[in-house]
């Protein structure tokens, strides 16, 4: 587990061998950390976060020490983003051995990540999975077809996968993504179309830099224990935002509720 907001990093991962003696390598999604929310984020942006840059480090560090096992990887949200990340940019003799690539929930990429030769080479290899009211595993560009699957949860709660039902050892599957599915990912993907990189990467630091001035560390720290005194800090700080900034939150605030009107 490794968690620096200097970098704006968090990432985890666990490994475990299988009696047919595979690796599997399972990427964590996002805690609770403040920081690991602003790594999300900046995939809006950024050609790569350093999450991703560990999950490739980790990957190759595993295979050179099992240099006989075939290997899966898989991944919850950020996670199953991380998964993808690592068999692309994985060395040519590791691919070899990737015997397949489940992604359960994660975010996309950009579009110029996707055409590249090295993710082409290991499209075969994913699977994606997502509950029919996905929002999280619906944004940025994918590439791979994905298997919708059925979840006692409703909306946004559905990205739990313990909410995903299973039937015997297999997932319930449905053929088609709910309304409020498919409405989420139009209103947000129009929004961040109407965004510029330089936008969004504004957008995130103002957000991020309001949220922790109550010196929180965790979204937890935030809604419970000192809850007043965080919010408190958070007005502050947004109060006393430069005339250019105060300007920028609202009005790609003002963009979002436009695009939320539009698709009602």
């Amino acid at each position: 587990y490794k968690c620096d907001e200097k970098i704006t990093l968090q990432f985890a991962a666990v490994s475990f061998l299988l009696p047919d003696e595979s690796l599997v390598i399972a990427f964590r999604g996002t805690d609770d950390t403040l920081v690991g929310w602003k790594e999300d984020l900046n995939m809006s942006y950024a050609p790569f976060v350093p999450a991703q840059e560990e999950a490739k480090k980790y990957l190759e560090a595993l295979a050179a020490q099992f240099p006989a096992h075939k290997i899966y990887l898989t991944g919850h949200s950020k996670g199953g983003n991380l998964a993808i990340y690592a068999a692309v940019n994985a060395s040519a003799e590791v691919k070899s051995r990737i015997l397949g690539v489940y992604n359960n929930d994660g975010p996309g990429f950009h579009r110029e990540f996707l055409s590249t030769e090295a993710y082409k080479s290991v499209s075969h290899l994913l699977h994606t999975f997502i509950p029919n009211s996905s929002v999280v595993g619906m944004l940025l560009e994918h590439e791979e077809s994905y298997q919708v699957i059925a979840s006692t949860a409703k909306a946004f709660l559905q990205h739990a996968p313990l909410s995903w039902e299973v039937l015997g050892t297999k997932f319930v599957y449905l053929e088609e993504r709910s309304e409020f599915g498919r409405y989420s990912d139009a209103v947000i993907s129009n929004w961040l179309a109407t965004c510029s990189d330089a936008e969004k990467e504004e957008f995130i630091d103002v957000l991020f830099d309001i949220l922790a001035s109550g010196r929180a560390k965790t979204l937890r720290e935030i809604t419970e224990g000192e809850f007043f005194l965080h919010w408190w800090h958070m007005i502050k700080t947004y109060s006393g935002l430069d005339k250019e900034k105060r300007e920028l939150l609202g009005n790609l605030l003002k963009r979002l509720m436009s695009e939320i009107t539009d698709e009602a």
